[in-house]
């Protein structure tokens, strides 16, 4: 019997239903029935479907096949009431809630044991069993355009089954927020909506939730719903403004003082301003953030403060505790050089605190911290502290400098990390500014090699050969010291760019269930090789080669799948030597995947396919050739037009003049 998806569109207007499930893909389609209704009235619509599961769709947002296949399964195989996917989100090019939800997957869970879940209340992204809906009587208030939230927050407080996978069900628009479709948030009625809802809502939570939900959801309200209208009074008439702040003071008042400490510290200061009634001073703090938002700080002992307006005024007394911005603060790094041999590393690169001025060596300490991941022991070798070029000059925004963020060191490992070819060590850079310290993970070093992750912005001196990527993998293992080692079919390339010029392999670990993707340092070892073609623009060769990488810490969990990428040192990717994984692993073991690559013919890597690269090159050069003449002689026409008409224009200016002189002579 096939099951029944009901999707009810929010529009009056039918359009062509959409044909989510092509025969071609498989026959998952035999076993799934669409059903497409269209009405404003929600509650109508659910009344009227007859699916096993409900969709709730706006007129402008996008279902995605492969995201609504992957929520179907996932129904039917765990008997959900509510299955959540991920959201992209148009508006701003984003997941939706990616690091609170979507980072792992959740099977029958609840909002007690998953508080988050009340920061995803939009319904387009989410399936739910009709049903449930239908047994506890869950519908949407009428005449109120929050209703979604209320809708998605009672569906969550009485299930305890509900599903989050991290696959991108839809496309969210979010008119409201897309540049040409501004709300009108400043509107007061929407505000008293807005308002219910959150009112409504606290009931469900005190009668059916634990104080750790209640906490999240106040920090939501804070950080999201009330902040938004609070931002915004600024576009305001006086009797808005007025009415807005009661509206707003009069909920705040009673929410635990210790939520607003886990806010910004700019925000902590405006809720703080406003359950004082100082609405100048509120006012005057919305338009400096407008205006001037990145924070002059001040450090006290072991905590940095912003010299937010009113700060260590006498007249108001404001607690220093409100400006705090210690948490705030980021650790931001560049790496410019990684190099390991034998024992002896050096590395290059930046790395400050964001709202702390490095202007002077005095006062900072650099450290790299090496962490065992067998015993967690720590090893700290200190990093000198050195000027640095302007680069970094303009990322304070005039409040900031970092001219002596650099640093450049080399370390000899051998003596004091006996084992550092037979082992894994995360990296980290530790900076002490002060009395204020922060740490943040920078590279790996496994099997005496180090790895660093493409997303730090290193200039890859690791990775200057043209070495090849791998077209059949023949075996793989991961080593005592976390190191992944594989052997594989595949070619290299030398050729004579530049010392600029040059190409990164990375291998890339993407896990299947959560959805997280790492981006890893990859090198590669020539076994042997044999000479294939010899060409201007370098040597070609058939060759066995070993690639070795290691794995994240975080690695024993979940199914992994493993692909390398080519890149350009500028970090623009030219070539995804295949489509489908390399190899997987899961259970604790690999699975090696030698099917569809992207190019099939590097198995059998020949002159011929080589010539043929090459003859396509010639092509191109000489199409440039001609294209370069074309240019040169319609550029020789123009020269030729302008001289003629620069000597008919001298002889335009000085045959009247000659007339003159020669009246001017019979005179």
């Amino acid at each position: 019997m096939k099951t029944t998806i009901s999707i009810i569109i929010n529009s009056v207007e039918e359009k062509e239903p959409l044909d989510l499930f092509p025969e071609t893909e498989d026959s998952f389609r035999h076993e799934i029935r669409i059903e497409y209704l269209y009405d404003t009235n929600l509650n109508q619509g659910i009344l009227n479907a007859s699916g096993d599961y409900i969709i709730f769709l706006d007129q402008h947002d996008t279902l995605l096949e492969s995201g609504l296949k992957a929520i179907i399964q996932k129904a039917l195989l765990h008997d959900s009431d509510i299955i959540i996917g991920a959201a992209y989100r148009e508006d701003i090019g984003l997941i939706w809630n990616r690091d609170r939800l979507f980072k792992e997957e959740k099977i029958n869970t609840n909002l007690n044991e998953t508080p988050y879940l009340i920061y995803d209340s939009i319904l387009s992204n989410k399936m739910f069993k009709r049903l449930f809906l239908m047994k506890n009587n869950i519908t949407f208030t009428k005449d109120n355009k929050f209703n979604h939230q209320l809708f998605a927050i009672q569906s969550f407080s009485l299930s305890q089954k509900i599903t989050v996978i991290p696959k991108i069900t839809c496309r969210w628009s979010n008119r409201k927020k897309i540049k040409g479709k501004k709300s009108n948030r400043l509107n007061l009625i929407e505000l008293e909506q807005r308002l219910l809802i959150i009112k409504e809502i606290d009931k469900i939570y005190r009668e059916r939730l634990n104080s750790e939900c209640i906490d999240v959801k106040n920090e939501m309200f804070l950080r999201k719903d009330l902040l938004v209208f609070l931002n915004d009074i600024l576009y305001g008439d006086e009797s808005h403004i007025e009415s807005s702040l009661a509206l707003i003071k009069e909920y705040i008042e009673s929410i635990d003082e210790g939520i607003f400490t886990k806010l910004k510290a700019i925000d902590r200061l405006k809720y703080y301003l406003l359950k004082r009634d100082l609405i100048d001073e509120l006012l005057q703090v919305l338009r400096f953030q407008k205006e001037f938002y990145t924070p002059v700080t001040v450090a006290i002992s072991q905590r940095v403060y912003a010299n937010f307006p009113f700060f260590m005024d006498e007249k108001y007394r404001i607690p220093k505790e409100v400006y705090d911005v210690t948490n705030e603060m980021q650790v931001v790094t560049e790496l410019d050089s990684v190099k390991l041999n034998n024992g002896t590393l050096f590395v290059k690169g930046i790395a400050y605190l964001n709202y702390l001025d490095f202007r002077d060596k005095e006062g900072i300490e650099k450290q790299l911290i090496f962490r065992s991941r067998k015993t967690n022991e720590e090893y700290p070798f200190p990093l000198n502290n050195q000027r640095i070029d302007d680069r970094v000059i303009k990322r304070g925004n005039g409040y900031y400098y970092y001219l002596y963020a650099g640093f450049e060191s080399e370390i000899n490992l051998s003596h004091v990390l006996k084992r550092v070819e037979y082992e894994c060590y995360d990296v980290f850079i530790h900076l002490k500014f002060n009395d204020i310290t922060k740490e943040h993970y920078i590279f790996t070093i496994s099997n005496g090699e180090a790895f660093v992750e493409f997303n730090k912005q290193l200039k890859y001196d690791l990775y200057t050969s043209n070495v090849g990527s791998p077209s059949l993998v023949n075996d793989v293992t991961i080593n005592e010291n976390d190191t992944i080692i594989f052997t594989g079919n595949g070619y290299v390339g030398f050729t004579d760019l530049d010392e600029d010029h040059y190409f990164i392999r990375n291998l890339l670990l993407h896990n299947k269930v959560t959805n997280e993707t790492h981006r890893l340092g990859l090198h590669v070892n020539i076994l042997d090789e044999e000479k294939l073609l010899e060409m201007n623009s370098g040597l070609f060769f058939k060759t066995n080669l070993e690639f070795l990488s290691y794995i994240p810490s975080r690695f024993n969990s979940g199914i992994w799948e493993f692909k390398v990428s080519t890149r350009e040192a500028d970090g623009f990717e030219i070539m995804a030597p295949v489509k489908t994984e390399l190899f997987a692993y899961s259970e604790g073991s690999f699975q090696i995947n030698n099917d569809n690559f992207y190019l099939s013919s590097f198995n059998t890597l020949d002159k011929d396919l080589l010539l043929n690269f090459y003859n396509k090159e010639q092509k191109k050069d000489l199409k440039l050739e001609q294209k370069l003449k074309k240019t040169n002689e319609q550029l020789e026409k123009v020269k030729r037009k302008l001289r003629y008409m620069e000597e008919s224009f001298s002889w335009k200016i000085t045959k009247p003049i000659r007339f003159i002189r020669k009246l001017l002579s019979k005179k």
